[in-house]
């Protein structure tokens, strides 16, 4: 559930009929707080650093999604039904009946700077993404995490699960399958889509895409974008994420040290952009963010401000959206 989920506007005008159905604020207990066993690697019923398949060769399930929390319970079902399996693993994603859930220890730390007041500003912003939101426990706290590698083996595949650097967050999780050379790279790469970069760190992004790309896949599932089956298409998706966030911080860099403030700077930098990705699904959706934060970093602002709904107003506010 995020600000940069396909399709949806950001307009004041949406705002306001939004905010019209607003529901009651999330109480910090309904939020959750994190537990006593979140910290570090934390073993549960034989899923430790290593996770080898059940007794009989039955494997575990695991499952990379995001999808909205009124979605995911049938989803699970299904998964487990197809599966055939009593266990599910799920990295980084809402997760509901799941055994473990697994993510970056830097992640968690973006949890708990920021996860409450996220997670408020989308409730308030858009209820219809909450239909069910009493179902909803409160933020998804990881069981598990890791610093930088995580080995799982699901029967005898392996899976590394990775932080190899900030980019779309500081805390981003990939999946590298290395006997199949297929990478799950999360919003680090996206690829004929427009790329939400409204909580990144901009300056670092391309060097982890380096070395993403020094694992040499030959299939990659970008978070946007179709799946590539080839290595040629990697790097041309590699290529594409960069070209854009370069481009991105270089033309707010210039804006800034021009002296010009956030609303010369979006419309500077859209500009640019405009003739190369403008054509891309939820460009346009995305880059009001994008430009913010390419804005604060080239400021000086090096670690990410804080999303909630008063800020989202500020800056349409300050864009003339």
């Amino acid at each position: 559930l995020s600000r940069n989920s396909p399709g949806l506007s950001r307009s004041p005008s949406l705002a306001g009929k939004e905010q019209r159905r607003r529901r009651q604020p999330a109480t910090p207990a309904q939020l959750g707080e994190p537990g006593h066993a979140l910290s570090g690697l934390q073993p549960a019923k034989g899923l430790g650093r290593r996770a080898h398949p059940e007794p009989g060769g039955r494997c575990r399930t695991m499952v990379i999604n995001q999808n909205p929390a009124d979605r995911c319970p049938s989803r699970f079902g299904k998964r487990r039904a197809v599966a055939g399996t009593p266990s599910v693993t799920t990295v980084q994603t809402s997760a509901y009946g799941a055994e473990q859930i697994i993510c970056s220890r830097a992640t968690r730390d973006l949890i708990i700077e920021r996860g409450a007041q996220d997670w408020q500003s989308e409730f308030e912003r858009f209820p219809r993404l909450f239909q069910n939101s009493e179902s909803i426990p409160g933020l998804t706290w990881p069981t598990m995490t890791f610093e930088t590698e995580m080995t799982l083996y699901l029967g005898k595949l392996e899976v590394k699960l990775m932080h190899v650097g900030p980019g779309h967050t500081h805390g981003d999780t990939v999946a590298w399958l290395p006997s199949e050379k297929t990478l799950f790279s999360g919003d680090l790469v996206e690829y004929n889509a427009g790329i939400y970069t409204g909580d990144a760190q901009l300056e670092e992004w391309p060097t982890t895409l380096e070395a993403l790309r020094a694992l040499k896949p030959v299939a990659l599932v970008p978070g946007r974008g179709p799946a590539l089956k080839s290595a040629a298409d990697c790097n041309l998706a590699f290529d594409f994420t960069q070209n854009f966030v370069r481009s991105l911080l270089a033309a707010a860099r210039e804006a800034v040290k021009a002296g010009k403030d956030l609303t010369q700077t979006y419309r500077e930098t859209k500009a640019k952009l405009d003739p190369v990705y403008g054509s891309f699904p939820i460009y346009e959706h995305c880059m009001p963010f994008d430009v913010a934060r390419a804005f604060d970093e080239a400021s000086g602002i090096k670690h990410p401000r804080i999303w909630t709904a008063e800020r989202d107003m500020e800056m349409w506010t300050s864009i003339g959206g």
